[in-house]
């Protein structure tokens, strides 16, 4: 089978707190063509804002950023299952999703997976 076919998920699990925001782990950009898709999975109270940052540090610490014209990926989610088509602003080595509850009253539960070709 050609890589440039093979699918991979990157799968986090994590709980944002009230009025807090969370991070996915640094996802490898340089391993993907650019196709990719989110799927998230919510639970309890809280409302979920959604978005990336980017990064070209070619080391750690890597340091991220929101690239200048980038939209949010989602805006004012609630408990439910979602998918999203994901394509970042500019080419970059790196990215970490940004997840941030943004009612300042409930926690939010994630399980997200993004997929990338």
């Amino acid at each position: 089978m050609d890589d440039s076919s093979s699918i991979t998920i990157v799968k986090t699990s994590l709980t944002v707190p009230a009025n807090g925001t969370m991070y996915s782990v640094p996802i490898d950009l340089t391993k993907y063509v650019g196709y990719f898709s989110l799927q998230l999975v919510l639970s309890d109270s809280g409302t979920l804002t959604v978005a990336y940052e980017l990064s070209n540090n070619e080391t750690d610490p890597l340091t991220f950023s929101t690239p200048v014209g980038a939209s949010d990926i989602a805006v004012g989610l609630t408990a439910g299952t979602y998918m999203y088509k994901v394509t970042p602003y500019t080419v970059a080595k790196w990215m970490r999703l940004v997840f941030t509850e943004t009612v300042t009253t409930d926690p939010v539960v994630i399980v997200s997976r993004l997929a990338g070709q």
